[in-house]
């Protein structure tokens, strides 16, 4: 593997914005990040979109919960071979390939919509397309951020990333509800494909890579497809950063399609496109104040117990807000929520890389992928189910209870995730 490209400046300071910034140093990153920030702001207007014409076209929870599975294990069926991909190939290339994908998609539906032939099975369809190219981009995208700054600016990299994804989050959703309510469903998709466009134009200037594997052997078949199973379990701290993604990726993360099921019937607000998007943009500037924070603390300090705490009030304030039926509080818990999360999830993504054996990088992420994110098919079936059957409150509440207990066993269980601490650029298991 190439070294990480060489900084625009030499010159260390220890100023704030230095600390805050310090990734920004690297060419090729500064494109990735601009790259990944239009594709996390295109995600949140497909999110918003598919979301609202499926409530619109079906009306059922059911149906809302079936799009997202799909979409689901479409990245649990690709994620691990696509890590293998990751591992052996040119990085940059698999990311131009995916988001080329992700562009065909977008402008497909876009089309669809805008001359009114779209049908329900056509969201399945673009579900599906939207989940293989998501499984390919996010082990790529993600082993590429420690190609280009290395380990001792990981931490404030994905910090960074962090601010532009929630950046997005905080202002996509809304900005998608604006649209859909004062312009029409078409222009929010119209305005997907361009950004999406956007991402694979960003995407391209960033120059190629060797894998990692490259200088050695490859391991070929059904073992290469398994080693980064078996690195997570050989590995207590990777097995525990993976299961603490897993608990909100089942019992936490699926309320979120069920959103304007809550706006309509929990709120009273009916089938609002604006509240929709308005409380989903909360979590996000949340999030963004959050990885602010993140951003400017520097590396070294103790992050354990910060990202356990994190998760758990994140799962508490998820709870309460299912509970709320006024929209000024429920947008106030959903700042809280998204303020906590963001802790529990930087600080696991930063402790999962530093843990990762760099020769088997993609394959690992790619674990993170299927039994983090991919795994969430289950909780939206499951959750959609128990919202048909009990409503929103109750089930979103039973959910993100058990998710709360669950983070508490799993913290005494394995104690080794306490003591974690920022990055060192040392630590590899």
């Amino acid at each position: 593997m190439r070294p990480p490209s060489t900084p625009t400046t030499q010159h260390e300071t220890t100023n704030w914005a230095a600390t805050t910034f310090a990734s920004l140093r690297y060419r090729d990153f500064r494109y990735l990040l601009l790259s990944t920030t239009s594709l996390g702001f295109g995600q949140w207007f497909q999110q918003i979109g598919m979301g609202w014409m499926v409530y619109v076209i079906t009306n059922s929870p059911i149906q809302i919960g079936i799009v997202a599975t799909i979409r689901g294990l479409a990245v649990v069926v690709l994620s691990i071979p696509a890590g293998v991909l990751a591992d052996r190939y040119d990085r940059r290339t698999l990311v131009l390939w995916a988001t080329a994908l992700a562009v065909l998609q977008a402008s497909a539906l876009a089309i669809l919509v805008l001359f009114g032939a779209i049908q329900w099975w056509h969201l399945w369809l673009f579900a599906l397309v939207d989940g293989i190219s998501a499984a390919f981009n996010q082990p790529a995208r993600s082993a590429l951020v420690y190609d280009q700054v290395g380990p001792k600016t990981l931490e404030n990299a994905i910090a960074l990333t962090a601010v532009t994804n929630n950046l997005a989050r905080v202002t996509g959703p809304t900005i998608a509800g604006m649209i859909i309510a004062w312009v029409g469903v078409s222009a929010c998709f119209v305005t997907l494909a361009g950004l999406k466009i956007l991402a694979f134009l960003l995407t391209m200037p960033i120059r190629p890579a060797p894998p990692a594997s490259a200088s050695k052997a490859v391991v070929r078949g059904w073992r290469s497809y398994m080693e980064g199973l078996v690195v997570v379990g050989r590995s207590r701290v990777l097995l525990g950063l993976l299961i603490l993604q897993v608990i909100p990726s089942v019992l936490v993360y699926p309320y979120m399609p069920f959103v304007p099921i809550f706006t309509s019937e929990v709120l009273g607000l009916g089938k609002n496109a604006f509240a929709y998007g308005f409380l989903l943009s909360a979590v996000g500037f949340g999030s963004l104040v959050g990885a602010a924070m993140m951003a400017g603390r520097g590396s070294g300090q103790s992050g354990g117990k910060l990202m356990l705490g994190g998760a758990f009030f994140y799962m508490l304030m998820i709870m309460l807000f299912s509970l709320s039926s006024w929209l000024p509080l429920s947008f106030g818990i959903l700042i809280l929520a998204g303020l906590f999360n963001v802790y529990n999830l930087n600080l696991n993504q930063t402790f999962y890389q530093l843990h990762t054996p760099n020769e088997a990088r993609g394959r690992v992420l790619a674990v993170n992928g299927l039994i983090g994110p991919g795994i969430q098919p289950i909780g939206n079936m499951v959750m959609g189910a128990g919202i048909a059957g009990w409503g929103f409150p109750k089930t979103v509440a039973s959910f993100t209870a058990v998710a709360a207990v669950t983070t508490v066993i799993l913290a005494v269980a394995i104690p080794e995730i306490w003591r974690l601490r920022a990055p060192s650029g040392e630590t590899r298991r």
